[in-house]
């Protein structure tokens, strides 16, 4: 047996990739779960990109969270966590990105100079 079927077999038998999603997918719904047990600490976070209604955004991403998390876990509905964490993912961005760019406006606003006088 050449030494590339060993370190195949090896790697088969820790199935790394299993033990990947499963850790991954444990850490995401404990993480959503969190938002739960100190919404608080959540509501610091979440405001600056939600800053309309954030106690129940912190709710909503929350439950995303813990919903996407144990999908991963799971073989049978892995793909799809994969397209549930993609997809907020993308929403995740989208806001925060929406939310830099106001505030650059903001900032923009306040700090140029007028020249009307």
């Amino acid at each position: 047996m050449s030494m590339f079927n060993r370190a195949q077999r090896l790697l088969s038998r820790l199935d790394l990739v299993e033990r990947g999603f499963r850790g991954a997918g444990a850490a995401t719904a404990i993480m959503g779960l969190s938002h739960f047990a100190a919404p608080r600490v959540f509501e610091a976070i979440t405001r600056p990109v939600f800053p309309e209604d954030t106690a129940n955004w912190v709710k909503v991403n929350g439950t995303s969270e813990a919903v996407i998390g144990f999908a991963l876990i799971d073989r049978r509905t892995r793909l799809l966590g994969l397209v549930g964490l993609v997809v907020y993912g993308v929403h995740l961005g989208e806001r925060a990105g929406t939310a830099v760019v106001a505030r650059l406006r903001e900032n923009e606003a306040i700090s140029a100079p007028s020249f009307a006088d």
